[in-house]
């Protein structure tokens, strides 16, 4: 899901550029401090991205038995009416969700832009409760999730993931 939601944001035309790697941008001990679980090993998840759009870097950590945390990096669209854009196609997948019966909520957070989307109760074991925030810094753009069953990590802790991954930023 995690991918689907920043996908949505790539704009028309994205810098070439690669952007720095992801697991550098996050620590073990800050997602657990955010989670209160166990967190695994770093898995860097760079990939290139359809339609000569550039490259997106990212890292995922296990968090708990069955929940990831996940960070991912690429350049920013020049122009707002780009950001706009992938912002529109973001709340369409957000609708999708919330026809399906999820609670999704966003909300601004500083300069973040964060949500939660929540699965129906009879979807909660094996679909996944994510918490992320987006946000355009230092001519990236770039997004920190917290994904898994029954998850309840609140935004505002996310953001402060986020927080940490904009001053880790080149």
């Amino acid at each position: 899901m995690k991918h689907l939601l920043f996908a949505a944001l790539i704009p028309t035309i994205a810098l070439a550029q690669k952007p720095p790697a992801g697991c550098p941008l996050l620590t073990a001990a800050e997602i657990k401090a955010v989670t209160g679980m166990t967190v695994g090993a770093p898995h860097e998840t760079d990939m290139q991205l359809p339609n000569g759009k550039g490259q997106m870097t990212g890292c995922m950590w296990q968090v708990g038995e069955k929940g990831m945390a996940n960070v991912s990096v690429m350049r920013a669209a020049g122009s707002q009416e780009e950001r706009e854009k992938g912002l529109a196609a973001l709340r369409q997948v957000y609708a999708a969700l919330k026809a399906k019966g999820w609670t999704v909520a966003e909300s601004k957070i500083g300069d973040k832009l964060c949500s939660t989307a929540t699965p129906p109760a009879a979807e909660s074991d094996h679909s996944p409760a994510m918490a992320g925030c987006f946000a355009v810094g230092k001519g990236f753009v770039y997004s920190v999730s917290v994904v898994g069953p029954r998850f309840k990590t609140p935004p505002e802790k996310v953001k402060a993931l986020a927080d940490n991954v904009v001053k880790r930023l080149p």
